[in-house]
């Protein structure tokens, strides 16, 4: 119950921040600044000053590192999507012209069994992921 309590204060204080304004922006955007930190906050919102220390450096993590957890969750998004994305067992890659042969290569020698473990041998690029994915996709459609 407390948790809930500490996450229903974090998420009020978080939506103070979206609609005090400073300088034209949300507070919630100004506090992402490296150089700003919870007293400048206060200064700008008194009503904060009895805040929690718990909450108020929660508040604080969680504005100042969204950016950072948004950009991970997208990362880990694209991976479960490339895992998803089999490569059938002694898949020919010399058929792929446009690979470039180190790909080629390392792809024949590792066979990996999905797009996420192709995406992960050292030397290949986004590029090579993304002409298997249109391969395979096509491959799908041309299937169905």
């Amino acid at each position: 119950q407390q948790v809930e309590q500490k996450q229903s204060e974090i998420e009020r204080v978080c939506q103070l921040l979206d609609m005090a304004h400073y300088e034209g922006s949300p507070l919630s955007k100004y506090i992402r600044r490296p150089e700003v930190e919870w007293p400048q906050i206060v200064a700008r919102l008194p009503e904060l000053a009895s805040l929690d220390h718990e909450v108020s450096q929660q508040v604080l993590y969680d504005l100042k590192y969204a950016g950072y957890v948004a950009r991970q969750n997208t990362d880990v998004d694209r991976q479960k999507r490339l895992a998803a994305k089999r490569i059938p067992t002694g898949f020919d890659y010399k058929g792929l012209s446009q690979l470039r042969a180190e790909a080629r290569e390392k792809f024949e020698r590792i066979q990996p069994l999905n797009l996420s473990q192709a995406s992960r041998i050292s030397g290949i690029t986004p590029a090579d992921i993304a002409l298997l994915m249109v391969h395979f996709d096509g491959q799908t459609k041309s299937n169905k």
